[in-house]
């Protein structure tokens, strides 16, 4: 995760509100408060959700907060970045975030990425103190541990959103598994009746 200038503090929230007042309306109820980018990443957040009974969780903790998540894709200058939480901006009543993925990933790895940045937006969630950039520091800090991922700036992680990601990256494969297995069992079924 890394801290925002001053600059970037002042272009986002313009761009989010924009974002806001445009994005689609005819999102299911569960992801009012995450908005992923048309295409890929709503694709994602949506098998995440169905095969990961912790991505739902992390969904609907977010769904109850004063948090609004864009999820865009990112590149980043290291290939062992993949996914950072950012605050873009916060007001009296909601506060947003934004969080960027490396997209280039095969589909349980992304799914795991989105995973692990949900429970950081969720860390974020828990503590409504987070407004600026300094108070975003001072969470980090105090429930994680820096990551040294970029040597010009603060990048912090959590055990937390380590272990999230891990497991929807499991209840994601599992339920996959279930699935062929399922449609092997179903398929035998079929081919069994039809040679009586």
């Amino acid at each position: 995760m890394r801290i925002h200038s001053w600059c970037s503090r002042a272009i986002v929230p313009l761009v989010l509100v924009l974002l806001t007042v445009f994005s689609n309306r005819g999102r299911a109820e569960s992801f009012e408060r995450i908005r992923p980018e048309p295409g890929l990443l709503t694709t994602v957040v949506e098998t995440g959700f169905e095969r990961s009974v912790l991505f739902r969780a992390l969904v609907e903790r977010i769904r109850q907060s004063d948090v609004i998540v864009h999820l865009t894709c990112s590149r980043f200058k290291t290939r062992r970045l993949a996914g950072q939480t950012l605050l873009a901006s916060a007001g009296p009543d909601v506060r947003y975030l934004r969080v960027q993925v490396d997209c280039e990933q095969s589909d349980p790895v992304l799914v795991s990425i989105v995973g692990h940045e949900l429970q950081h937006v969720v860390e974020i969630a828990s503590a409504p103190s987070v407004v600026d950039d300094n108070s975003f520091a001072l969470l980090f800090r105090a429930i994680g541990f820096s990551s040294c991922l970029s040597p010009d700036a603060d990048r912090f992680e959590t055990a937390a959103a380590l272990k999230a990601g891990e497991r929807v990256r499991t209840e994601y494969l599992h339920y996959s598994e279930l699935s062929v297995e399922a449609r092997h069992r179903a398929a035998g079924r079929v081919n069994g009746r039809s040679g009586d």
